[in-house]
């Protein structure tokens, strides 16, 4: 992350609050408005830029589309990535100029510009600067500035409600809509909990007043209920116990009614998928049946600790014996089940069951990521005939081929981990070809 000095990116720790631990938005610095005679309104002549994460850019693209604007003002949007370059326009670049970060636009529109570089941001094409950075004077004016070229009368902020509309704004803004930066981007803890106590009984205000009417401001919806839905929507995705301590890790299952999180222990999920719908599916299959779930729990027990979590204890050493003593565990491993696997179709006898499963979302990944990018390079599972003969009739069951992406695979790993592929350059091999003929067959002897 960064900003510009004079005209001049520069990059700095990444801190986003003051010194004193509390986060002090600042304000936005570009204050036009369309309808002056600057800024006429104009059919094709702005240009909006967007993060489709951000909820002040959200607003924007509501507005737009809420005024039938799409026509008149095109749209772009950034990376999600807002990296060591703040936000960057790729793989390709911005249409207007060939830009491929969004601080270009700040420099054209004033070369010796300083501050932060923000989203949105609505340019003009013909004069070849930035209108307006703020999201609450943007939507104003999508809201009333275009009317004689759409037509579109319909009006989120009508004169007699607009001290209320107002009123609200400012409670929900400084509490909700900056509130949760205020919480998440704290370096203090008092000011973290200042912060969440303002947040939440905020929340509370708001929760008692659409108690007794549909809307912020009456019953119809106005500019207050947009700027407040773009925070809501993105709310539970990542709030479920405001104190939680720990990583953040998928799967994770959610509860949409309690809105909190079911479980995030992907074997205890599995095992819910297993059985707990069947009345409502019918489905019989059973990959956890009675008979077999002592031999089921023993394979499992012993591929997490040496296959499943042994490429990570591979890859994530940083230590030579602890990497050499992770990578002597799994290569035995692989040679224990591909034994296994000689005299059997499956790791539980001849029908699939919860073990093959586990094992499988491994298998598929290894000879393209594990094998180079955590090291575990003594031999492919391409080069292990009968452990690539059951990952290719695992590969070809009804309807698992669809569940797997390589390229989101590898687009995770191998830019995601910058300790390990610190250039975040992604491998476009290799090319495995797992639709070929298994020749796997129950009770089989050797491949």
């Amino acid at each position: 992350m960064g900003l510009l000095v004079n005209g001049v990116w520069k990059t700095y720790d990444g801190k986003w609050a003051s010194k004193d631990g509390i986060f002090r938005r600042s304000e936005a610095r570009f204050r036009n408005h369309i309808g002056s005679d600057e800024f006429p309104a104009e059919a094709g002549r702005y240009h909006l830029y967007v993060c489709l994460a951000c909820p002040w850019a959200h607003r924007t693209l509501i507005f737009r589309k809420l005024k039938g604007l799409e026509s008149l003002i095109g749209v772009t949007a950034v990376h999600p990535h807002m990296l060591e370059n703040g936000w960057e326009y790729k793989p390709e670049p911005e249409p207007l100029y060939g830009f491929h970060y969004h601080h270009q636009f700040y420099t054209k529109a004033d070369p010796h510009y300083s501050g932060r570089v923000s989203v949105p941001m609505l340019w003009d094409k013909r004069r070849k600067t930035i209108v307006n950075n703020e999201s609450a004077e943007i939507i104003r004016m999508f809201n009333s500035a275009f009317y004689p070229l759409t037509g579109n009368t319909d009006d989120y902020y009508p004169e007699p409600l607009r001290g209320e509309i107002d009123a609200v704004n400012g409670f929900v803004y400084d509490n909700v809509n900056n509130g949760v930066y205020k919480c998440g981007f704290a370096t203090v803890q008092d000011a973290y909990e200042d912060a969440f106590d303002a947040l939440f009984s905020a929340l509370d205000t708001l929760e008692l007043r659409l108690s007794s009417q549909r809307y912020l401001v009456g019953d119809h919806i106005t500019e207050a209920d947009w700027r407040l839905f773009t925070t809501l929507i993105r709310f539970d995705t990542v709030v479920t116990d405001p104190h939680y301590s720990g990583r953040v890790s998928v799967p994770m299952l959610w509860d949409k009614r309690r809105k909190t999180i079911v479980n995030n222990e992907s074997a205890e999920i599995i095992r819910m998928f297993n059985s707990a719908f069947y009345p409502l599916t019918g489905n019989t299959d059973d990959y956890y049946p009675e008979p077999l779930r002592g031999e089921i729990d023993a394979v499992n027990g012993f591929v997490y600790d040496n296959v499943n979590n042994g490429v990570y204890k591979c890859g994530f050493a940083t230590v030579q014996d602890a990497y050499e003593d992770a990578f002597d565990a799994l290569f035995s491993a692989l040679d224990t089940l591909e034994l296994r696997l000689s005299s059997q179709r499956y790791l539980v006898g001849d029908h699939i069951t919860e073990a093959d499963w586990r094992l499988f979302t491994t298998l598929i990944r290894f000879d393209t990521v594990y094998y180079s990018h955590f090291k575990c390079n003594r031999n492919r599972i391409c080069d292990m005939p009968n452990l690539w003969g059951y990952l290719r009739d695992l590969y070809q069951q009804p309807g698992i081929a669809e569940t797997v992406n390589m390229e989101h695979i590898k687009q995770h790993y191998y830019y995601s981990h910058e300790s390990i592929n610190p250039t975040r350059i992604v491998p476009k091999g290799p090319d495995l070809n797992f639709t070929l003929p298994h020749h796997r067959t129950s009770s089989q002897e050797t491949i």
